[in-house]
């Protein structure tokens, strides 16, 4: 997460969390077992390093990655990988894991790993607080700000750019915050409170007379303030 008051840049949803980069492909996916490595890696580094302590693994995991079509089959390995991290990162609480869903109007029930049950899939809006044509359906956790984001550009520089991938970021950086206001709670309660204190945006009606989830908007789009509350 970027920094505050340095005076470079930009600042971060989480400016103080710490960062574990992962470089684990040359492009959108790699092979599943590259990715399941790194997942597992970023829950328990002292798998791949003895030297690593339980506490070194990520508390928050953030995805941004997964083929351009609509359908994506997970392998045996990477179930096993998010599971893994989903149920043994942090000692025990486990680790929460943020994946961004496709970039186009598809049903996200194609795609395996973002309707993963242990996965919180994160969908897009603009400024207007409006879904922006991302992946939609029951799987659908919530949306954040996704669309003409100002951030770093690759090869140095800023710029405005839109996707999916901007919006988990976002999103993973909230879970992070409420991570080090609450450290107690588990996975499943971390994404309970996002969902819960998600605000309803959008003209469609939710479940639950208005308080459960629609199908373009998820729960809602996520609002740190409240789920610090």
């Amino acid at each position: 997460m970027a920094r505050y008051s340095n005076r470079t840049g930009r600042c971060g949803v989480a400016p103080a969390a710490g960062l574990i980069p992962i470089t684990c492909l040359n492009d959108l996916i790699g092979t599943q077992d590259t990715l399941a490595r790194a997942i597992a890696y970023a829950a328990a580094p002292s798998i791949e390093d003895p030297s690593a302590s339980s506490d070194d693994g990520a508390d928050v995991i953030s995805c941004s990655l997964g083929p351009r079509p609509a359908s994506w089959k997970m392998h045996t390995v990477l179930q096993d990988a998010i599971t893994f991290a989903a149920n043994s990162g942090r000692s025990g609480k486990g680790a929460v894991i943020f994946w961004a869903v496709n970039n186009n109007r598809f049903m996200i029930q194609y795609d395996e790993v973002c309707s993963h049950p242990d996965v919180i899939a994160v969908g897009r809006s603009d400024r207007f607080d409006l879904e922006n044509g991302s992946a939609y359906g029951p799987e659908l956790d919530f949306l954040a700000p996704g669309v003409d984001v100002y951030s770093t550009t690759s090869g140095g520089g800023y710029g405005t750019d839109t996707g999916t991938s901007y919006a988990t970021a976002i999103a993973a950086g909230v879970g992070a915050l409420v991570l080090a206001h609450r450290p107690h709670l588990n996975r499943i309660e971390v994404r309970d409170r996002l969902r819960e204190t998600c605000t309803k945006i959008g003209p469609d009606a939710y479940d639950n007379n208005g308080h459960g989830r629609n199908e373009r908007y998820g729960f809602g789009r996520i609002n740190a303030e409240r789920a610090l509350i």
